[in-house]
């Protein structure tokens, strides 16, 4: 580039940002011969995106001059990152906030299930902006707290779509269907997002018919409407119906076929999975993960190995079922380099995959590998306990059996459930019994 200035640097600094490239992001900011607050916020805000906290904070702390975007962006970064305490520290210690500054510090508490944090932190706002009242009010719906919702909603001295839609979403959810038609009808404006709330309310309650109606009453339908009502059809086993609303989609995405594909599967009619599968315009991981999960046979190995050639990560439930193929046909070098696949991805202490290859390796009579699996994970859930339980069980090394109950009962007695093991062949023991 013949000339560069202050700007063209800026935009080279966000380009790096936003794909990712930040150690070329600070190399580009280190060499600018002059900044404004942008080059500073741009790759402070990198930064906080994208976990590396201390090192947006040793930059903000740096910054000459400090305006309530960079406080913003500082703040933002420890709410993203589960660190709410230091938000609060910053957002205390603000000279001056906007309606951003407190939804942040706002949305960070609801994040956490904070709801008292949150509600007195909003009651300290200085006149509220809808926004700022719609941060407090998703939270509430979220949570479940319909009451503190309606409350505030009925307290709202403006209210914009926003407001409206999450109130419908939020009955709906709690099968109040007749409560979120009548708020609905009073909304003086209606967008499509409003329309599709109400179609997904009568879904979610099993009212396909009148998701319908609704769905043909919609004066304009974005490709969500129109995925929302295809899903609603295939939920309900119509697929038929399904293929006649894809059919007369206008603008149909890929969200749409995996959509119908996710209905065939669903059906267990797995040769028409595969046709549709085949005639997709593209793929991803959905596409590849909703195909291999209806197989219960060798058919999903050969997807696995064609996925993963693909470049395309399997998720934890198309690992669960392959693994489980795996065990069923007692292939052992399958499961290993599945074993080795789920490590690789990410799924090493994800508690459906590993119960899954404890029940193989014990299937395959490898006992000593299948408590290497659960005496290596951080967390166990119910799943894992009873995989391995039953995998002594299977095996009859009763003395084996209660091992790990005894560890874990000792140290953290109260912290976790019993285990579901009336199915076992053998009692466990009290915990107040001979293990004491």
């Amino acid at each position: 580039m013949p000339e560069r200035n202050v700007f063209t640097w800026n935009c080279m600094i966000s380009g790096l940002v936003g794909n990712r490239m930040l150690a070329d992001a600070r190399r580009a900011f280190d060499a600018m011969p002059a900044r404004n607050s942008v080059s500073w916020a741009a790759l402070l805000t990198g930064y906080a995106r994208y976990g590396r906290v201390a090192e947006a904070r040793e930059l903000f702390d740096r910054m000459p001059d400090r305006n309530v975007v960079s406080w913003n962006a500082m703040m933002s970064g420890y709410v993203r990152n589960g660190m709410v305490e230091r938000a609060r520290e910053l957002f205390d210690a603000m000279p001056s906030r906007n309606d951003v500054s407190w939804l942040t510090m706002i949305s960070g508490y609801i994040r956490r299930r904070r709801v008292r944090e949150a509600r007195e932190l909003f009651d300290r706002a200085p006149s509220p902006s809808t926004s700022v009242c719609n941060a407090l009010l998703s939270g509430y719906v979220a949570l479940g707290r319909m009451k503190d919702a309606e409350e505030l909603f009925g307290r709202m001295q403006r209210r914009d779509p926003v407001s409206w839609n999450v109130m419908i979403t939020g009955h709906a959810r709690t099968g109040r269907m007749q409560v979120a038609q009548s708020l609905f009808d009073e909304m003086p404006q209606k967008d499509t997002i409003s329309w599709t709330a109400v179609m997904r309310g009568y879904l979610q309650n099993g009212d396909v018919d009148t998701s319908w109606k609704v769905f043909q009453e919609m004066p304009d339908r974005d490709s969500v409407a129109w995925n929302t009502m295809i899903g609603g059809f295939v939920q309900s086993e119509r697929v038929d119906d399904a293929l006649r609303l894809f059919a007369e989609m206008p603008d149909r995405d890929l969200v749409s076929w995996n959509t119908i594909l996710q209905g065939y599967v669903q059906n267990g009619d797995m040769d028409s999975a595969n046709t549709w599968f085949r005639r997709m315009p593209e793929k991803d991981e959905t596409s590849w993960n909703t195909l291999i999960s209806g197989y219960k046979d060798e058919g999903a190995l050969a997807l696995l190995s064609e996925m993963i050639r693909g470049g395309l990560r399997p998720d934890q439930a198309t690992l669960s079922v392959v693994i489980s193929i795996c065990a069923s046909l007692v292939a052992l070098g399958c499961g290993k380099m599945v074993h080795l696949r789920a490590v690789k991805t990410g799924f090493e202490h994800d508690a459906l995959v590993m119960s899954s290859l404890i029940s193989m390796y014990s299937k395959c009579g490898l006992i000593a590998e299948a408590s290497q699996v659960f005496d290596a994970m951080v967390q166990r859930d119910t799943v894992t306990w009873n995989a391995m339980v039953a995998t002594y069980a299977y095996h009859a090394i009763g003395d084996h059996t209660v091992r790990p109950y005894q560890t874990d009962w000792h140290s953290n007695s109260n912290s976790r459930p019993l285990p579901h093991t009336d199915t076992l062949p053998f009692p466990l023991p009290s915990p107040s019994g001979p293990l004491s």
